[in-house]
């Protein structure tokens, strides 16, 4: 038996070996070739999941490598070119504000390049297990707007079992705006907290970092420091702040804005309803930061679509991999408008916030 993969035969045998090639940085051994190529051939394994064994194999972790050195791996592997400054620093950022590496993986594995290295190799591309994600893969939005929590009211970074606990609760929430301003309001009134024994003057500090993402003005910072020394209570003058129409727009800046079930706005979250010429049912999974949109369309039968795209005020334009262009309007809990499709033609979407 040979001691490396025989690559001349298939398209399957390249594919893993180029995985082998651009993740561990060595030629495949022969067992190791032959058992994924094996998977991918019975269909046992997709192509998105193939690369993910890769990703998150303890070979790779034992590299060590740092999260830049990830993103670049992940653009030569899933994208096939170098990376580009502006898409680097997003995916960077990400990393190091508390989305898992499975999580950023995903974002390149269901994305419109990944799908045509694999149509070149006759391969199925498929999604990746979402039992494989945590809750801090969820939405990005959310996930950086829990990090920057532990930071600013801990003086720490997370934790990652807190992060995906808190992350969760925000996701799931129904009303996520309130629920944020909870998670926010339960770091200051840790014990953890309590137990940095702050003075008034850095307690007051701590609330415009963690509330207002700036440090305090001279006269707002002297007019709380006055209430407090007249005897109101720490946690009214938290209120002050998290109230605040100050507040409210850091949120935004995460992507948070679900007040009582109603929207304002932002286009993250999972969406459902009916989209193509055909009126099928779909599922519209989007990630919206600074009115960038990127996410994923997921079609019946497993035909899933990579989704880019910006928001300006309620008017949302979508670019679906394929060429179809979306143009909708977000109204309450509803995203509706009129596709253009690549070749000509046009058709209705209607979609409602789950």
């Amino acid at each position: 038996m040979p001691d490396t993969c025989d690559v001349a035969s298939t398209d399957v045998y390249n594919f893993v070996r180029r995985l082998y090639n651009l993740c561990l940085e060595r030629e495949p051994e022969w067992t190791g070739c032959a058992s994924w190529a094996k998977k991918l051939t019975s269909g046992e394994k997709n192509g998105a999941m193939t690369a993910y064994g890769f990703f998150m194999s303890a070979e790779m972790t034992r590299r060590g490598l740092s999260n830049a050195s990830y993103v670049e791996i992940l653009y030569r592997a899933m994208m096939n070119r170098a990376p580009d400054a502006s898409g680097k620093a997003y995916w960077v950022d990400l990393l190091n504000n508390g989305v898992s590496r499975a999580g950023v993986f995903r974002g390149f594995a269901e994305s419109a390049e990944f799908t045509r290295i694999c149509d070149r190799y006759d391969i199925i591309r498929g999604n990746v297990d979402r039992s494989k994600l945590e809750p801090r893969d969820v939405n990005k939005g959310v996930t950086m707007f829990v990090a920057r929590c532990y930071t600013k009211a801990l003086n720490r970074n997370y934790d990652v079992t807190g992060l995906n606990k808190w992350c969760d609760k925000i996701n799931s929430a129904t009303d996520k705006k309130g629920m944020a301003i909870q998670v926010a309001k339960n770091f200051l009134t840790s014990a953890e907290f309590q137990r940095r024994y702050l003075s008034n003057s850095a307690f007051v500090d701590v609330l415009y970092q963690t509330f207002l993402d700036r440090a305090p003005d001279s006269k707002g910072k002297a007019s709380w420091l006055a209430k407090l020394k007249s005897g109101v209570s720490r946690n009214t003058v938290m209120a002050g702040f998290y109230n605040s129409t100050e507040f409210s727009q850091l949120m935004a800046k995460y992507g948070i804005r679900t007040t009582s079930g109603t929207t304002s706005g932002t286009a993250s979250g999972t969406w459902k309803g009916t989209s193509a010429s055909s009126q099928v049912s779909s599922e519209l999974v989007l990630s919206e930061s600074s009115g960038k949109i990127s996410g994923t369309l997921y079609w019946p039968k497993g035909d899933t679509r990579s989704v880019s795209g910006s928001r300006i005020g309620n008017s949302v334009t979508l670019n679906i991999a394929g060429g179809d262009v979306w143009r909708l309007t977000i109204s309450g809990n509803k995203l509706a408008g009129t596709a253009s499709k690549n070749g000509g033609g046009s058709y209705i979407c209607t979609f409602t916030r789950q």
